[in-house]
């Protein structure tokens, strides 16, 4: 009784990392899937152009102004720094929906998340406290 309570409880565990590992992968891997392969967003010529919402990121950037205000004066720079992004993302995304290197790879989820946040600076959060000063 007791050991078969124990593999329902290893295996209520494993069903809720794979539910998570597939959701925080595919989140990555369709950011990547979506730019490259749906519509070409890392051509700055195209309307839509990742790039191009690095302008909006700058103002309310949070401590990494000074690096997007560079990619920003820079758009070849800024290019890369995309194409990089986007490519990490993809692999990190698969790896992560894979179960390959899951400790690694949950490090580069933390890592992109932590970017994006910086980048973006919780615009809304942001925003709403500038109101009230």
């Amino acid at each position: 009784m007791h050991n078969q309570k124990l593999v329902q409880s290893y295996n209520l565990a494993g069903l809720f990392t794979l539910s998570l590992r597939l959701v925080v992968g595919w989140t990555y891997f369709s950011a990547f899937w979506r730019r490259l392969i749906l519509t070409n967003k890392l051509d700055p010529e195209a309307l839509g152009y990742i790039g191009e919402k690095f302008n909006n990121f700058m103002p309310n950037a949070l401590g990494i102004k000074p690096v997007i205000e560079y990619l920003v004066i820079n758009p070849e720079t800024l290019w890369w720094a995309m194409a990089i992004f986007t490519i990490i993302e993809g692999v990190v995304g698969l790896f992560f929906m894979f179960g390959l290197f899951t400790r690694l790879m949950s490090v580069g989820v933390f890592g992109l998340a932590m970017g994006i946040l910086l980048g973006s600076g919780w615009i809304g959060i942001y925003l709403h406290f500038q109101r009230k000063t």
